[in-house]
């Protein structure tokens, strides 16, 4: 306690400062200061003090080691941390991702889910309408039967009245006779078989027997001649007997491989059989000609026929001419 100065008394509390003290004297019990002892006290104090000092510098170093483990472990702590904050990072990345994954894959089994749910909606009426068909197909097969039933018998009709086909094969050898057709004349045995209605013309001449058919006439413009004048019997009979047929007939090159130079008859019988068809038997159907010459009705007998200009109508097509543009405009072959 030496060294304190007190205000009051420690013991009655009184005020100290308005008491009188000397240097040597002390200032509470105001006896005189005994300096050898004071001596003594110092140097104790002094001792103490370097004492104390050296606890105090052994404990800072000792905090001070304490510290540098402490900022070491800190240091190692914090860097855990990073890591483990940059780990966290990459794991929620990840789970993010799987997590959209997984959404756009449930999305995705949605839609397809709701695709099905939808054709099955679309498919419930299915065996109503498979019912219905079902019923529809057996009187539909009842229709069928008695259509045949009465095909059979109008081909058992037909086939005993064989005067159509008479006709035919008479209206056929006379196109041919018109146009004059080579080695066929009209005395010749034309037969038509009513499974394909396919004609042949059979004659005997030089001990042999000949059958013409389109099957063996080698030349295209005489098949294509052959198969004309047929079909054109088919239109005068038809005609004739108010069948029901196309109100037109369309022909593509008679003269193929047949010159009308070279066979000019020909050329010509052709041309003047249509003429003398459309302008009388066939006057009310139409007739497209798609060819290589064109034989004008002035040279014939039909010249009327050609006045009229309703009745043809001529239109020639040439590559490369804008004056005559081909049927097909960016075509060019041959």
């Amino acid at each position: 306690m030496k060294g304190i100065d007190f205000c009051s008394c420690p013991q009655c509390g009184q005020d100290l400062s308005q008491r009188a003290k000397t240097e040597s004297t002390c200032s509470l019990c105001t006896q005189p200061i005994n300096e050898s002892t004071d001596t003594e006290e110092l140097e104790l104090l002094k001792a103490d003090l370097k004492v104390r000092q050296s606890e105090l510098k052994d404990s800072i170093q000792r905090l001070e080691r304490q510290l540098n483990a402490v900022e070491k472990e800190r240091a190692l702590l914090i860097q855990n941390k990073v890591d483990l904050d940059s780990r966290i990072t990459e794991l929620d990345q990840e789970y993010d991702s799987s997590f959209l994954a997984k959404a756009r894959e449930i999305e995705r089994q949605i839609g397809e889910y709701e695709g099905r749910r939808k054709e099955l909606l679309n498919l419930l009426p299915l065996p109503n309408r498979v019912e219905e068909v079902y019923l529809e197909v057996a009187k539909l097969a009842k229709e069928e039967e008695k259509l045949k039933n009465e095909l059979t018998n109008a081909r058992r009709h037909a086939e005993m009245d064989a005067s159509n086909l008479k006709e035919l094969k008479t209206f056929f050898i006379e196109n041919l006779s018109i146009v004059g057709f080579p080695g066929i004349e009209s005395n010749d045995y034309i037969e038509i078989n009513t499974s394909d209605f396919i004609p042949r013309i059979t004659r005997f001449g030089e001990g042999e027997l000949f059958t013409t058919e389109f099957a063996n006439l080698g030349s295209g413009g005489k098949k294509t001649i052959f198969k004309c004048c047929y079909v054109l019997a088919i239109h005068r009979l038809a005609a004739k007997k108010k069948i029901q047929l196309p109100s037109f007939l369309m022909i593509d090159t008679p003269m193929k491989n047949i010159s009308e130079r070279e066979n000019r008859d020909i050329f010509e019988g052709f041309y003047k059989l249509i003429y003398q068809l459309y302008s009388d038997e066939l006057s009310n159907k139409q007739l497209i000609i798609v060819d290589k010459e064109f034989f004008s009705p002035a040279d014939t007998e039909y010249e009327d026929f050609y006045d009229d200009v309703n009745n043809i109508f001529v239109k020639h097509m040439t590559p490369d001419d804008p004056e005559n543009p081909p049927l097909i405009q960016y075509y060019r072959g041959h």
